[in-house]
């Protein structure tokens, strides 16, 4: 499966998304491809760090961008059982490239409505990548949400996002928690990290999500 984490927007969480993700795909013993699309490369060096240390499972990343992503994607697709493509946080000429090689977009969305507003224009991109790649699925989930439950603009977002056509909501969400920044600085998804930085938690949310997307 070819998954696109993805958003014209920055700061939303696609790259910790996407890491958590094609880590927890290839602790199932699949042979992971992970394609930084954004130039910034801040995913690459994610998993150099891996490298480094390394951590198992060991994945395979490479950078690409605009045009490469569409025309490098299918040649390698044949080596790996999923491909899991990052892209940058704007309306660029990779992230539509990317569109046209993914079986999924996945958009996280932050709740407030700035971040809605910045999702308004994704049925017209996905409209477009749909006459060259009819069998596009669009998911979107709420990133980044408040764990204080008396400041949540969630239920507003969620309604919003429903009314868009061609994105399906996914009812999983990912909140704004510690232990995904320390996994990051660790070279980790959230799953992987030691006992004193573990939280179920976050645990439980990626793996919510990872069920819904791959329908595992």
């Amino acid at each position: 499966m070819n998954i696109c984490v993805g958003h014209q927007k920055g700061g939303v969480g696609k790259s910790t998304t996407a890491i958590n993700l094609a880590i927890k795909r290839a602790s199932v013993g699949k042979n992971v491809l992970f394609v930084d699309a954004d130039p910034q490369a801040s995913s690459v060096k994610f998993f150099m760090l891996r490298e480094e240390e390394q951590i198992e499972p060991s994945i395979t990343c490479t950078s690409l961008t605009g045009k490469a992503v569409y025309q490098q994607i299918p040649k390698l697709m044949d080596k790996f059982d999923d491909v899991i493509i990052d892209t940058g946080g704007r309306d660029t000429e990779g992230f539509r490239a990317s569109l046209l090689v993914a079986d999924t977009l996945l958009v996280p969305v932050l709740p407030g409505q700035f971040d809605y507003w910045e999702t308004e224009s994704l049925p017209e991109i996905l409209d477009m990548a749909r006459i060259n790649n009819p069998k596009l699925r669009a998911c979107a989930f709420i990133n980044k949400a408040d764990t204080h439950p008396g400041i949540s603009m969630v239920d507003e977002t969620v309604d919003a996002i429903s009314e868009l056509e061609g994105i399906e909501l996914l009812k999983s969400k990912l909140y704004y928690r510690l232990a995904y920044r320390k996994a990051a600085e660790l070279g980790l998804a959230v799953h992987e990290l030691p006992g004193k930085f573990k939280n179920h938690k976050a645990l439980m949310e990626v793996f919510n999500l990872y069920q819904e997307v791959f329908d595992a």
